[in-house]
Order: C-alpha cells, then structure tokens, then sequence
C-alpha cells in the first residue's frame, strides 16, 4: 500500500471522525475523553507525502548511484566530495567519464516520465546543455533498457521508488 492510499484511508477516517464529533457537538452531548483521544491520533498519523519535485528525483537518483564503489573510486579520483551532493554537482559538469552518462540518462529518463519537465528545463539545470543532449540521453536509456541487465534492475527500483506502473 502506497503512502497515498494509506493517507486517502486515514483521510477518510479522519473525516468520519469529524463528522461523528461535530454531530455529538451540535446536538450539545460532550465528547468523552477517550473519543476525543481517538480522534486526536488519528489526524497525527496522516501524514503529507513529500512532494516529488525535480530536486527529489535528482536526489533519489544521486542517493541510489552513490552506493556504487565505481561511483566512488570516480568522485575520489576527480576530488569530489563523495557523497549524493558531490554527485549531484558531478552531474552538472562536462565530462564523460563513466558512469556519469548513465546517472544522467536515469535522471532525465524519470524526471521526464514521473514529472513530465520540459526537455529545455532538464538540459538547463543539468550543465546547460543542449535539449537535443537530452533527448538523446532519454532515447539511449530505452535502448540499453533491452539488453542491458544491470540497467534493467535499476529501472525496476526506480519504478518502484517513484511508484511508477
């Protein structure tokens, strides 16, 4: 169950709950403690989903890369700072090294399919690159997506991770 189905059963709870205390109100009967406590927990636990945002993409993509000891030993050798921030700021830049094309491509590939951002918006904040860069990237990860395995599993936690079908 999604934190959205769980919320929207939570929301509904709470708005049954509600409904029950402002009848047991108006019709002047007091709420005991325990129906108030009731209520009171059940509005705690609903809980807002974090707004998925090109930031969180790009973050989500960076946390899940830099668990990769090549991610790593590529961050040391060019001084970077090792973390999800240094990559994120890796991204940014001109080279080619491998593997950043392919954190990349899987950050253009979901931020286009889960938020839908403008190619011109992707190619801006990752290096202001050309638009066409991007298009290329996006239509490369589909065609790696067949044969290569590695990149398949990838896109299965991703999927997973952005609640994508």
């Amino acid at each position: 169950m999604t934190i959205y189905e769980q919320n929207e059963q939570l929301t509904i709870s709470v708005e049954n709950a509600l409904i029950e205390f402002n009848r047991l109100r108006t019709n002047g009967i007091g709420v005991d403690a325990k129906t108030f406590f009731t209520i009171k927990k059940t509005l705690k636990q609903v809980k807002e989903p974090d707004p998925i945002d090109i930031e969180f993409v790009r973050r989500k993509v960076c946390e899940y890369y830099i668990r990769r000891t090549d991610v790593c030993n590529l961050l040391r050798k060019l001084r970077f700072e090792v973390s999800a921030e240094g990559l994120s700021r890796m991204m940014n830049s001109r080279r080619k090294l491998h593997p950043l094309p392919e954190i990349r491509r899987t950050f253009w590939h979901f931020a286009k399919l889960k938020l839908g951002t403008p190619l011109m918006e992707l190619a801006r904040i990752t290096g202001k690159r050309d638009h066409s860069t991007i298009i290329y990237g996006i239509d490369s990860y589909s065609d790696l997506m067949y044969w290569d395995k590695t990149l398949q599993q990838t896109d299965k936690t991703f999927r997973q991770i952005f609640e994508i079908d």
